[in-house]
């Protein structure tokens, strides 16, 4: 991931719009023209990874049971889950899926959370955005005690990320901007304000759809082609889209009802943003008209194909996360008993695929937790 960054900032300069940059040739452009790149309802992406999977199926506890669609975060030893918005649990699991403990409680009361939305592992403990009161909790590891996370009263906190002994919350109140805290004394370190260190590069509302990946921050904003990288003390211009047929950028600064209006009556495409990178592609989102998809560049080839969903081996791929060199995705056991028969009967996977679901069905059931998989890119 480093060195893609180191990569993509040696290309991309510090040019600020997609046609100036086209025309000095400097800036990295992803071509995106819907009608040649889609590749239908779901796309297969298993010839980017080696033809084997790892899977993890977490381990099922009284007390734990996690709805399909938890959230999740990977971290080098363990997963820490939580197990949907109206409850205010996080659980720990070992990479192996084993159940470790319960990290934060659910409720209204003193260090209790009535959901888990924002949250981020900080060393040996979990920092939490408590939307009863706008403030953070910083619970241990072993979920035994928690304390407040100083001078962050009133944020209304957008995005999270911990890098370094610094705390960086994406916010807004009255304005949008970054802020970063010391993790130890609470004390700011660092503030970036969209009305002024950041008026050159249009970061309107802070961007759409931020995302952090390899301690960085990676955005776009209302009515730009532009997706830019903040690494924590500078923002640079990461890479440009080129949308065939061009943005209805004039139509978006209007309004928002003015310009879905345009968009129903008139398919275009636009509103492309990151989700995640590796060394070797790049996952988007965009717009065609008033339909979302998803999309992968190939940084070697250039090459991009798009579609509405991911499938890996006969797997679906709905909300994936990266790590190092390795994606990882969780499907619901339900899905899975329905799935894994068909899959077996499918040439194109491999036997070393084939033989690990084999093994899994036979252990599954009806009231057991999701599992994870990891693929590994090639």
């Amino acid at each position: 991931m480093k060195n893609l960054l180191g990569v993509l900032i040696f290309l991309f300069g510090v040019l600020c719009g997609c046609s100036e940059s086209e025309n000095s040739g400097d800036l990295y452009i992803i071509k995106i023209d819907h009608d040649n790149i889609y590749k239908g309802a779901e796309y297969d992406i298993t010839h980017i990874f080696t033809d084997d999977i790892e899977i993890i199926p977490l381990e099922v506890n009284d007390n734990v049971l996690l709805s399909d669609d938890c959230d999740y975060k990977v971290y080098d030893s363990e997963f820490l889950i939580s197990s949907g918005t109206s409850n205010g649990e996080l659980y720990r699991f070992k990479s192996d899926g084993t159940f470790l403990n319960t990290i934060s409680k659910t409720g209204r009361g003193p260090g209790e959370l009535i959901s888990v939305i924002h949250w981020e592992r900080i060393e040996d403990s979990v920092l939490f955005f408590n939307n009863l009161n706008s403030k953070y909790l910083i619970y241990g590891l072993d979920g035994l005690g928690y304390r407040e996370f100083p001078k962050t009263e009133g944020l209304y906190e957008q995005k999270l990320w911990y890098n370094d002994g610094k705390l960086n919350i994406q916010t807004w109140k009255g304005e949008s901007k970054l802020i970063s805290y010391d993790i130890k004394s609470g004390d700011v370190v660092n503030v970036m304000k969209h009305d002024t260190t950041l008026s050159n590069y249009a970061w309107s509302d802070m961007g759409n759809y931020p995302s952090v990946y390899n301690d960085n921050l990676y955005f776009g904003s209302w009515g730009s082609d532009t997706v830019y990288v903040y690494n924590g003390q500078e923002v640079k211009p990461a890479f440009c889209f080129d949308l065939v047929n061009g943005a209805p950028l004039d139509v978006m600064k209007r309004g928002i009802q003015e310009f879905f209006q345009y968009v129903q009556d008139v398919n275009v495409t636009w509103d492309p943003s990151l989700f995640a990178l590796t060394d070797n592609y790049l996952f988007i989102e965009y717009s065609y008209g008033v339909g979302a998809f998803f999309a992968i560049h190939s940084l070697d080839s250039g090459e991009t194909s798009a579609c509405y969903a991911y499938i890996s081996d006969g797997l679906p791929i709905y909300d994936f996360r990266i790590k190092d060199n390795n994606l990882y995705f969780m499907v619901g056991v339900s899905e899975l008993m329905e799935l894994i028969p068909d899959i077996l009967e499918t040439e194109t996977v491999s036997f070393k695929v084939k033989d690990k679901l084999k093994n899994l069905l036979s252990s599954l059931s009806e009231d057991g937790n999701p599992v994870i998989f990891i693929k590994q890119f090639k």
